[in-house]
């Protein structure tokens, strides 16, 4: 589904449009150098730690100039959704809403439409703020949590699938959820701009980091900083970053030591983070296709790829790594590597990252690899049934050559 974005110049009828009931915001366009964007999908067990966040986002805001805004929809459980304008002074309702489903694209494409009617900028930014399951599609997700006789309560799958959550584990995030309705990445792809209008496009939430979404969107943004394994529930440290995302030239590196460091200062100390170059996921796709083709990935042993979550039948593993321990051209592989270099400008892990998945006994997964980039390997295995056909109608598989 394409959509153009057009100013509408009659206010009444994008607020009835938008449905909303209400407004305490007095002047209708706002300029600025830059306008963030963050949408917050917390109509689910995360809502508190959403609550946190706006404070977090508050604080970070006040070492900002008045140049740059930012917005959040916030659709948070237990209240209405509602259009924030957040400063270092005040978190400010600019349009309430009634109840909606924020994992709708017809309601995220509506608020993204709204603000950059509201506050026009020379440049845009966008958190997408939210649980996630990376490039599986919701179809899928539900699918096979239904097979595995589970029930969501939240985000919490308890069953004997490969979804099967620990319910004594630490929360994570993962993108789009609103109760048991879920946001798939082609319908988020093609809500957002194309030609890379965006300057970056922030994921907190879990998986994010993961080869096949970051091509589906390579047109959106000019770069993704995203978390290719489960990301903790505390996630961003808006009070640290958002000076780094507001400035002249966003310092993105310097936002991913901040989180690192963040992270690694805490009790917490799991986390990873990358920085993805979206013009090169094009030579990427280019590089792993030319290598594939002389490949055989039949002789890989998935046990003994880096993977990063703790699921009975893994989903995630690191791209490299996989790609590595294929047999094919050596020359073609280390041109695949140095092109993946160049695609990913920054990485970082603790020697450990966190799953709340209870496919294993230990919630800890030690990080020997990490290209920054996640992707699946195709193969039966037990859970995966579902994702198999679904996995060779993505954008990657179908651009790399990927046929089981």
């Amino acid at each position: 589904m394409k959509r153009t974005y057009r100013y509408i110049v009659c206010l009444m009828f994008v607020l009835l449009a938008a449905g909303c009931k209400k407004s305490d915001f007095e002047t209708p366009v706002v300029y600025g150098k830059r306008t963030i964007f963050v949408y917050m999908a917390a109509d689910n067990n995360l809502s508190s730690y959403a609550q946190r966040d706006l404070e977090k986002m508050k604080m970070g805001m006040a070492q900002v100039d008045s140049a740059s805004h930012l917005v959040v929809y916030a659709d948070i459980r237990g209240h209405d959704p509602q259009l924030l304008q957040i400063t270092g002074d005040t978190i400010r309702v600019v349009e309430q809403y009634q109840e909606e489903n924020s994992a709708s694209v017809e309601v995220f494409s509506q608020k993204l439409d709204r603000v950059q009617q509201l506050f026009p900028s020379d440049s845009y930014g966008m958190v997408l703020w939210s649980h996630a399951s990376g490039w599986v599609p919701a179809n899928v997700l539900l699918k096979s949590v239904s097979r595995s006789s589970d029930r969501m309560s939240g985000s919490d799958f308890v069953g004997d699938g490969i979804w099967s959550r620990d319910p004594e584990a630490l929360l994570t995030k993962w993108f789009g959820q609103d109760g048991s309705d879920f946001m798939d990445i082609s319908d988020l792809a093609s809500a957002l701009p194309k030609n890379r209008k965006l300057e970056f496009l922030v994921f907190d939430a879990c998986f994010m980091s993961n080869v096949e979404t970051l091509y589906e969107l390579r047109y959106a943004t000019k770069y993704v900083l995203a978390s290719a394994s489960e990301l903790l529930a505390e996630g961003i440290p808006y009070n640290k970053v958002l000076p780094e995302l507001c400035a002249e030239t966003p310092r993105l590196e310097q936002f991913c030591r901040l989180f690192m460091d963040f992270h690694e200062q805490s009790n917490l100390d799991y986390a990873m983070i990358s920085l993805v170059q979206m013009d090169q996921m094009d030579a990427l796709a280019e590089a792993a296709k030319a290598f594939y083709a002389t490949a055989d990935p039949s002789v890989v042993d998935p046990d003994a790829v880096q993977y990063l979550e703790n699921m009975s039948s893994h989903v995630f593993f690191d791209l490299e790594d996989y790609y590595r321990q294929m047999q094919g051209d050596s020359t073609l592989l280390e041109a695949f590597v140095e092109q993946l270099e160049r695609t990913v400008r920054y990485k970082d892990a603790t020697p450990y990252v966190y799953s709340a998945y209870s496919g294993s006994t230990s919630h800890l997964i030690k990080v020997d690899a990490n290209s920054g980039l996640s992707t699946y390997i195709p193969r039966d295995a037990a859970g995966l049934e579902l994702l198999q056909p679904a996995y060779l109608e993505t954008s990657w598989a179908k651009a790399v050559g990927i046929l089981y």
